[in-house]
Parts: structure tokens; C-alpha cells; sequence
């Protein structure tokens, strides 16, 4: 195993990479916003400040890179964050108002169209309609941003007068979320990123079976890797990459959509929000090959530095769990009654809960990825 420890290393010091966006979260806030506190304590302030998702802060309208290399010394903000500041962001004024003159109140565009959401009522963070505060999660919009879309995609209780109706707020949201799925099969174009990345892995994994006693590791007893270590090392493969996928999820969900690279990745990845069904209406090879850009990583490392033939058959049987987990999350985008014959008990169980957590998402990516750390 000594020489894999830096191939191990450089995997390690990746993974504990990602949550600097935590960091970076809490710093670009603080030059943003240094002149301005109010905006930092925002997310404490109103209702889903922070699942708006394609906003990095509910007072903002211009691009932080930008202003961050550029003349101004003030963050320019949005007429929701002018609002903010001559209210002190006291939600029961700001919910009447239409910031962005869209026509709809900011209580609606951010879930709480009866005004009833209070600071500090959900300290624990869950979300449940029967509190009777926030209305909904899923389709929040940008109180600074008016949107044609914006009229067709917010639901309303019947009345405000009475206690929001769970049932009739379970029927919106199921025909929210799949009334996109009997839509045909999307043609996407192919991509040469991708293509290239798959003819990589399968050559690579190619040279590895003719050359290198891949195949020997997987399926015979030839190896020098004993039956219990292969055995260990498939369970372990299986844990890190739960872990890791996990991990990676929330980057994307939480990452922030100005970030180079990784940003335009989020922004696409967080389409789900708006189209929840959208993964079902492309092809396994389309959705699949998202991880081959990451499979692509780990193979270019171990081709170019030492490892050993344990660490070479963790990462291999990496690629299969990263297949696996992949197909499987694409039948959570299902309703249950829509599922295969033959699907194994508890499975249909399992989707309605998946389907159900898209109404609500952890209050910031660093809550997040510190319940995901423990």
C-alpha cells in the first residue's frame, strides 16, 4: 500500500476540498455585505432565502465576480434588497410588497402567500405544511427578478382565513412535480466531452484486463488479492462512494451558479428544482455519462502514478457503484405506481420519500454538508 499513499492522498485532500465552499460562502459574504450586515442575517429574516436556486443572496441582481473586480466599492443590490433595508427586512412588511412589480406579492414568490412565516418559528429547520407557516419550498422565485413564468408556476391555498389544507397542498405539489412526465423522450446532442471521456475509460479499462490482471481481480482465484480482501474492498468502495456522491450532490445543489466550471455545472444540475421529471425524459446513456467526467479523474491519477493492484480494484468497483447509484436515482424521479412489476419491497416506499424531500432542501450547504460529514 505505500505506493498508493499519495494517489490516496490526492483523493482524500478533493474530497475534504469541497467543503471550502463553505468557506468561500462565509468570505464572499462578508466583502459583499461588510457594509451592509442586514444582508448576512437575510437567510434568518424571510422564508426560503436560501432555496431560491439560482440565487446566491435574495439582495443581489448583479454577477459577485464582477462587482468583486470591478470599481465599485458597494455590492449593488436588488430592489428586494433596497425593500430589505427600509423595513430592517421585517417580513411581515416585505410579504405585502411586489418588489419586482411582477404582479405577485414577495410572500408568494417565496412560499408564504398568507404572510404567516415568522422568524426563528422552525428553529429545528423541518418543514411540514401542518405548522401552518411557509406554504411551500419547491418553485420559490426571485422576489428582484420578474418572470413571465412566474405567473403560472406558484399555487395558492384556497383561503388564507383558515389553516392551510394538507391534502389539497399534497395534490398540488404531486401535480407540480410529474406534470412534465408523460412528455416524449428529449433528443440531446451527443457530446464530444463526454464520448471522449467513455472511449478513455474503456480503453483504459481495456488495457488493464489484457495487460494488467484486471480481470484475474474481478473473477478468478489467480489473484493476489485474497477472497476476504476483495471482499473488504468492495464494501469500502461502496461506502466511500455513498459518501462521496452524496457530497457531490450537494456541491451541486448548493455551489454557487458565478463559480467557473463547477458553477455552470451546478446551474444545470439544479434544473431539477424547476423540472423534477426532467432525468426521466432522456436516455440511460445521456444521464449515466455524467460520472464519466469524474471517472475520467480518477483513472488519468492512477495511470500516472504508483498504486497498488487493492487500490486499482476499490476505484474499478468505484465505477460500478457510480453506474449503479446512477440508474437506481433515476427511478426515485418516478411515482411509485408508474414503477416496473417486480420492483423489490420497499422500493416504491423509498421513492415517495425521495420524491417528497424535493418540497424542501437544507437551509444552507454548510448545514448541509456538515450533517453529511457526521
Amino acid at each position: 500500500m505505500r505506493q498508493s499513499r499519495w494517489v490516496i492522498g490526492f483523493f482524500a485532500l478533493s474530497l475534504t476540498c469541497s467543503f471550502l465552499l463553505i468557506l468561500e460562502r462565509e468570505i464572499r459574504e462578508y466583502f459583499a455585505f461588510r457594509d451592509r450586515p442586514l444582508f448576512r442575517e437575510l437567510v434568518n429574516k424571510v422564508p426560503n432565502a436560501r432555496h431560491v436556486w439560482f440565487a446566491w443572496n435574495l439582495a443581489d441582481t448583479n454577477n459577485y465576480l464582477l462587482w468583486l473586480f470591478g470599481k465599485d466599492k458597494m455590492y449593488q443590490i436588488g430592489l428586494f434588497g433596497y425593500h430589505a433595508l427600509m423595513t430592517n427586512a421585517s417580513w411581515k412588511a416585505l410579504c405585502t410588497m411586489d418588489s419586482d412589480k411582477d404582479g405577485l406579492s414577495n410572500g408568494v414568490e417565496l412560499g408564504d402567500p398568507c404572510c404567516h412565516w415568522e422568524p426563528g418559528a422552525l428553529a429545528s429547520g423541518d418543514f411540514e405544511i401542518r405548522h401552518n407557516l411557509e406554504y411551500r419550498r419547491w418553485l420559490v422565485s426571485h422576489p428582484s427578478h420578474p418572470t413571465k413564468r412566474n405567473k403560472h408556476v406558484h399555487s395558492f391555498p384556497q383561503t388564507c382565513a383558515e389553516e392551510y389544507d394538507v391534502e389539497q397542498y399534497k395534490r398540488i405539489f404531486h401535480d407540480f412535480y410529474f406534470s412534465r412526465l408523460d412528455e416524449p423522450m428529449e433528443d440531446v446532442p451527443w457530446s464530444v466531452v463526454k464520448m471522449a471521456a467513455f472511449a478513455f475509460m474503456i480503453l483504459q479499462l481495456s488495457l488493464w484486463f489484457a495487460f494488467g490482471g484486471l480481470g484475474d481481480d474481478l473473477f478468478t482465484r489467480k489473484s493476489p488479492l485474497s477472497t476476504g480482501l476483495r471482499a473488504f474492498l468492495i464494501v469500502l468502495s461502496f461506502l466511500y462512494m455513498d459518501l462521496s456522491s452524496g457530497v457531490i450532490h450537494l456541491i451541486l445543489d448548493y455551489a454557487p451558479p458565478f463559480l467557473p466550471i463547477i458553477g455552470g455545472l451546478a446551474g444545470g444540475f439544479r434544473y431539477h428544482h424547476e423540472d423534477p421529471t426532467a432525468i426521466c425524459r432522456i436516455s440511460w446513456f445521456e444521464y449515466a455519462s455524467h460520472t464519466h467526467l469524474l471517472a475520467v479523474v480518477v483513472l488519468f491519477v492512477l495511470r500516472l502514478g504508483p498504486h497498488s493492484r487493492g487500490l486499482r480494484f476499490f476505484w474499478v468497483w468505484g465505477l460500478v457503484w457510480s453506474h449503479l447509484f446512477q440508474s437506481a436515482h433515476r427511478w426515485t424521479h418516478f411515482p411509485p405506481d408508474e414503477l416496473p412489476h417486480g420492483a423489490p419491497p420497499g422500493f416504491g416506499e423509498a421513492i415517495h420519500d425521495s420524491v417528497w424531500t424535493h418540497r424542501f432542501d437544507p437551509r444552507s450547504f454548510g448545514q448541509a454538508a456538515a450533517s453529511c460529514a457526521l
